[in-house]
């Protein structure tokens, strides 16, 4: 919705305003047992819990339940199919059905994931395995906080359902430099992987799972930063320079 177009039915705004917080109340209760599951913790279901079948069976399972999340969650991030898919829903409906997505793509990975128990490493019982976990910790506050310094109800829909609720303009997500984008580039996913990777008990399932995240992770930030250029141009472009893709520095002045 545009400046320009009249104020909506309170019925439409009403459902739309309803979806994007249940969207959202969806992707927080998956993300919470996510942390839980990949840290083998708080939960019983746990990417190291439940009988091991056959390792040739469990990693043609995990694998495809890995993609049923990569793809949909690349596909939907792309500006063609956005402007096929939703060019006739209310502007909001797009951004909480990604997270809708994500979310239930999330809790499928999480209910059939197969467990692939042979150890990597145990380091539970030693310092290090303590350390690992408050490091695991710091990644996932280090993602939440990444997503608070880039908008965070903008970024899960709430900002979008209530401003179309409210007869409000749309607004565009920003182009993000301060706070953690001051000297990061990509906190949320820099966490999200630190989380996933610094267990204590890292089992071949929990590797599968922390490998193919990270190579997702790399392989969908060049394609985001692509769409950032496109749509912010040369500040993008001077922004990047300035700033490092995974590691903090101070920022040029």
């Amino acid at each position: 919705m545009t400046a320009s177009e009249p104020v909506r039915p309170f019925p439409l705004r009403l459902a739309v305003l309803a979806y994007g917080w249940a969207a959202y109340a969806f992707f927080v209760k998956a993300m919470v047992y996510f942390v839980g599951f990949s840290g083998d913790i708080m939960f019983k279901k746990t990417v190291d819990s439940g009988p091991a079948g056959p390792w040739p069976t469990a990693v043609l399972v995990d694998l495809g339940l890995l993609l049923a999340f990569f793809v949909p969650h690349s596909v939907m991030a792309r500006q063609r199919f956005k402007d096929a898919v939703f060019k006739r829903f209310p502007a909001p409906v797009e951004r909480s059905t990604y997270v809708l997505v994500a979310s239930a793509t999330i809790a499928i990975i999480i209910a059939a994931w197969r467990p692939i128990p042979y150890p990597v490493w145990d380091l539970a019982r030693s310092p290090f395995g303590s350390i690992l976990r408050t490091i695991s910790m710091f990644g996932w506050a280090l993602s939440l906080a990444g997503s608070f310094s880039q908008g965070h109800r903008a970024l899960f829909g709430l900002k979008p359902a209530w401003d179309y609720f409210r007869g409000r303009p749309q607004e565009p997500l920003r182009l993000r430099t301060s706070w953690l984008y001051a000297r990061l580039r990509h906190p949320m996913d820099l966490g999200f992987l630190i989380g996933v990777l610094s267990a204590p008990r890292m089992s071949a399932g929990h590797l599968l799972l922390a490998a193919l995240f990270g190579a997702y992770v790399a392989i969908g930030v060049r394609y985001e930063e692509r769409d950032l250029e496109a749509a912010h141009g040369p500040a993008y472009v001077a922004y990047r320079k300035d700033v490092p893709w995974f590691g903090f520095t101070a920022r040029k002045r």
